[in-house]
């Protein structure tokens, strides 16, 4: 036997230079894309304050399937699952809720053959367990899909989307109320216009209505589409509106307010909920008309009813010295559409792209923007920036992962201030994982540098066959968090330690390489060990 010395690097939070905490935990299961586009993972609370992440994972011949997580504050996995349909081909998650009884349910689509998928929402209770799933199959045995779901106190859910009405792929809106068992009680239909697509794209419940949003677009002219059904499915509301732009994010306030944001212009729209138009703003640009790159991706109101947006835009100097590419735009607006404050960040000052994906608020209405920034022009990381309620910066979060490749994030959550939590996806060798990690309070400018410093390890024996030890500096007995993982990125092991060694034993665990990770607020070690047979 003998003993193998890992050389890694530590980062240490010292010094007063430049802002960049590191995460308090970081847990991530390989997805096996190819592209960030890919996987799409969401993460959200649930009433007990655990984390419920749900996004895609490629599993190889059995297609595309759902991927479920719950963690703990502190980040330990609780659970994990994984979703593969009877028709053992591509199945998707779009959108999810956590009920009042903490069960979880997904929406989406599954696969049936080449050009036939259903629209599926699938239940799981607190503790993974799988509960069932209800399918939805339209009249041309084509492409089915739900986009959006919202739930009820007594676990009934609703559910939009569209469903397609003829072998040309013309769709309608399609909306159905599902019991807390699985069964189907309505299903609801907007669109007269057969040569059309209309799409839900968002659904809330708003007192005791059921509220949608969504899209219509025939012969190059789209439109928002607004309904409101009661609980029975009647209708409520229907209204139609030209729209210039195409839609590429959705909202709806706690008032039953409509929101949605362009593609191939940072616009934002706001309709009353009555159908009544509100308000609109666009972000200048000089782009050329055959450049589509300006974008809102994500839309938050708060308590006041102020709107906030983010996204992408290539600002109002295209091709001159100002330029800079994409740069993330975020803009806060007063109810009645009044521009408060606009900034914008940019990580590097030439080419590079910044894109904001996701937008939140914590109680005392701190902005938190979370996307990706290139660092080098060609791979992306991990960033979120920070504003308080008057628009000042507060501090950035930048993360690459160890792997080459981009690292993207599509969902932030915040319980306040300081427990700021991320999903997204990295990646190592050309193949993704959902990375989700957690932050503590976003420092201001000027406050930490991040030094990497070398650190020696030991783990003895290694390789080993039945006990092993890993030793690592803890001079300050800080408490850290220990996580091992197997060769598919499933934690295997996860513990507390403010010791300076983590004992391991063999006990169940198959012969093969693993890897892990020890994570103290502010030191982070990672290493790799052999179990031979």
């Amino acid at each position: 036997m003998k003993t193998i010395i890992l050389t890694i690097f530590s980062f240490l939070t010292t010094g007063l230079l430049l802002a960049q905490p590191i995460p308090q935990w970081s847990s991530s299961i390989n997805t096996n894309f190819n592209l960030y586009i890919y996987g799409n993972p969401k993460i959200k609370f649930d009433n007990a304050g655990d984390l419920i992440v749900v996004g895609n994972i490629d599993n190889g011949a059995n297609g595309k399937d759902i991927l479920l997580l719950k963690f703990s504050p502190s980040g330990s996995i609780l659970w994990q699952q994984i979703f593969n349909s009877v028709y053992n081909k591509d199945d998707e998650a779009i959108d999810f809720e956590v009920d009042v009884q903490n069960n979880i349910l997904v929406t989406g689509r599954s696969n049936i053959d080449s050009v036939n998928g259903d629209m599926i929402t699938i239940k799981y209770n607190s503790n993974g367990d799988y509960k069932w799933m209800n399918s939805f199959n339209g009249i041309a045995n084509r492409v089915d899909a739900g986009l959006s779901i919202t739930i009820d106190p007594s676990g009934t859910s609703y559910v939009t989307g569209f469903t397609s009405i003829d072998t040309l792929d013309h769709r309608k809106m399609v909306t159905t109320k599902i019991d807390s068992g699985g069964n189907t009680i309505w299903t609801r239909y907007h669109g007269t216009d057969t040569l059309a697509s209309y799409v839900g794209e968002k659904i809330k419940i708003v007192n005791n209505e059921i509220v949608i949003l969504g899209w219509y677009v025939a012969n190059a002219i789209s439109r928002y589409v607004a309904v409101k059904l009661d609980t029975s499915g009647a209708v409520l509301l229907s209204n139609e509106g030209e729209i210039t732009k195409g839609m590429s994010s959705f909202f709806i306030d706690n008032l039953g307010n409509f929101y949605f944001g362009a593609v191939v212009a940072f616009k934002i729209t706001k309709i009353n909920s009555d159908g009544t138009f509100a308000w609109s703003d666009t972000a200048p640009t000089n782009l050329p008309s055959n450049t589509s790159g300006d974008e809102v991706r994500a839309i938050i109101v708060d308590s006041l009813q102020n709107v906030y947006i983010t996204g992408r835009h290539y600002g109002d100097d295209y091709g001159g010295p100002a330029y800079s590419n994409a740069d993330i735009l975020t803009i806060k607006y007063s109810a009645s559409g009044n521009k408060i404050w606009s900034k914008r960040y940019e990580y590097l000052s030439n080419n590079a792209a910044d894109i904001g994906n996701d937008i939140t608020l914590d109680p005392d209405l701190n902005v938190y923007v979370a996307g990706q920034s290139e660092r080098n022009l060609t791979d992306y990381d991990y960033v979120v920036v920070k504003y308080d309620v008057n628009g000042n910066e507060k501090g950035t979060i930048r993360y690459n992962d160890s792997g080459s490749g981009d690292d993207v994030i599509t969902s932030i959550v915040v319980a306040d201030s300081s427990n700021i939590f991320v999903t997204g996806v990295t990646f190592d060798n050309l193949l993704s994982s959902t990375t989700t990690q957690k932050y503590g309070a976003v420092s201001g400018v000027g406050i930490f540098e991040i030094n990497l410093v070398p650190i020696s390890l030991s783990a003895f024996p290694n390789p080993f066959s039945n006990t092993t030890s890993i030793h690592f500096p803890n001079i300050d007995k800080e408490v850290f968090n220990f996580n091992l993982f197997d060769a598919s990125g499933k934690i295997i092991l996860n513990q507390k330690t403010k010791d300076d060694k983590v004992e391991i034993s063999a006990d169940n665990l198959p012969a093969g390489l693993y890897t892990f990770i020890l994570l103290s607020d502010r030191k982070n070690y990672n290493g790799k060990i052999i179990k031979t047979k």
